[in-house]
């Protein structure tokens, strides 16, 4: 098992590169407000978070997969199966794409009275799908060769870094960007990123292959994985984008843009938790097929350590500036700072309870996480849909915390009562810490 130490150092690297990935799409989501101002703001956030939903959709859960069948495979030298898996991958995604950008298309030509710039801002997102899934998909392969840095780049720094540029451009060039502009500057820059991805990911070669393998490769397992864990990822995705969207649909495109910078601000306390992720979600499928509960316990003890530290921290710091905070975006967004002070509570509870779905996903339980955060997704809307019209963007913000807070403790519960592990920080007010 790795050591503490070489965690630490792995956290490191990896919370480097997510703190640049916040700080990038941080000065993004503030250059664009301060340029466009709250209503093509509101504009350009609603279509964005309708993209990321439909980019859960599109990939179809086969990073999710490459993680947990491309490591064994490797492991095991069945690069027969490993080459399988990816081309299965591929026409999985390709085809999930295509099929949602076509059904996206047939509602906005059936819905009455659309309006024309976010009608627009709609194609330009469609064609985004396909180079979001293929990013995410090679970004799990290279995890599973152990090239973290190098699959977090493209998504990370390039895309968020690279739009920031060609929004500059623009600006100089025509003095002024609006939502339509600034989706075609998130196209372009999600394009060069992904052939990064790709480039990074064919350098990557694999012994010859040795496999003896006669039977039929398991691609209804595959897909069904994949497809239960499209529940987790969307439903997680569903829980960050509900409040954008939703307010969106109800109260209006502004007050969307108001929630989506607050939301934006509250993301920058989950790098921690997200890197942490990104380095243990492998050791731990591994030190769960061992068997190896112990050495499992003490790796989950590290990473909660590590994520309530760091989340305490960035939560303790953005909470005593909310309203400077907001204004960064506009004298406009200062009315959302009450809304960022419950997200950011929110997320600090959600990090306490350490790796946990994440766990839950890694030792074959993805179909309870996925019940798990579908109820807490379903929970969202519905809270969304009764407090929003009373209390518009903190009733959103409400919502989406009660949301959080119950799939978390719920998680833990289960993990706790099931797997007799306890990825929370507060396994250490308990003396036997491997439960």
């Amino acid at each position: 098992m790795p050591t503490k130490k070489n965690l630490l150092g792995q956290s490191a690297i990896s919370l480097s590169m997510k703190v640049g990935n916040q700080i990038l799409s941080f000065v993004l989501m503030v250059l664009l407000a301060r340029i466009m101002g709250v209503n093509d703001f509101g504009t350009y956030l609603f279509v964005w978070s309708w993209v990321q939903l439909l980019v859960i959709l599109s990939v179809c859960g086969m990073d999710m997969g490459a993680l947990r069948y491309l490591g064994t495979y490797a492991a095991e030298k069945k690069y027969k199966s490993f080459d399988t898996y990816k081309i299965f991958g591929l026409r999985i995604i390709f085809t999930s794409a295509l099929l949602i950008s076509l059904c996206g298309l047939f509602v906005l030509e059936i819905l009455p009275d659309f309006e024309p710039n976010l009608y627009y801002c709609f194609l330009i997102g469609f064609a985004v799908l396909p180079f979001m899934a293929l990013i995410k998909f090679y970004q799990s392969i290279l995890r599973v060769w152990g090239r973290v840095i190098a699959g977090q780049f493209s998504e990370n720094i390039i895309r968020p870094g690279l739009q920031i540029i060609l929004v500059i451009l623009v600006v100089a060039i025509f003095q002024t960007i609006g939502a339509l502009s600034a989706m075609i500057t998130l196209l372009i820059s999600t394009v060069i990123a992904c052939v990064y991805t790709l480039i990074m990911e064919r350098k990557e070669k694999h012994p010859e292959d040795t496999e003896n393998q006669t039977d039929l490769m398991p691609k209804g397992e595959w897909l069904h994985y994949g497809l239960t864990m499209i529940f987790i990822t969307g439903s997680a995705v569903v829980l960050k984008q509900t409040g954008v969207i939703m307010l969106g649909i109800l109260d209006g495109l502004e007050e969307s843009g108001l929630f989506g910078a607050a939301s934006r601000i509250s993301y920058l306390t989950t790098f921690a938790l997200t890197s942490v992720n990104m380095i243990i979600a492998p050791r731990i499928a591994g030190l769960y097929t061992k068997n190896n509960h112990a050495a499992l316990q003490t790796l989950l003890n590290e990473a909660a350590i590590i994520i309530a530290a760091f989340t305490f921290v960035v939560v303790f710091i953005l909470g005593m500036g909310t309203e400077f905070l907001m204004g960064l975006f506009g004298e406009d967004f200062t009315g959302a700072s009450t809304a960022l002070r419950i997200l950011l509570i929110s997320q600090m509870i959600g990090a306490l309870t350490g790796p946990v779905g994440y766990l839950m996903a890694m030792t074959g339980h993805h179909k309870q996480a996925a019940y798990i955060f579908f109820g807490a997704a379903i929970l969202n809307i519905i809270l969304n849909f009764i407090l929003i019209p009373i209390y518009g963007v903190t009733g959103a913000a409400i919502a989406s915390g009660l949301a959080m807070v119950f799939w978390n403790i719920l998680s833990v519960i289960f993990v706790i009562k099931n797997l007799k592990l306890n990825p929370s920080i507060f396994t250490f007010f308990n003396k036997n810490k491997a439960l």
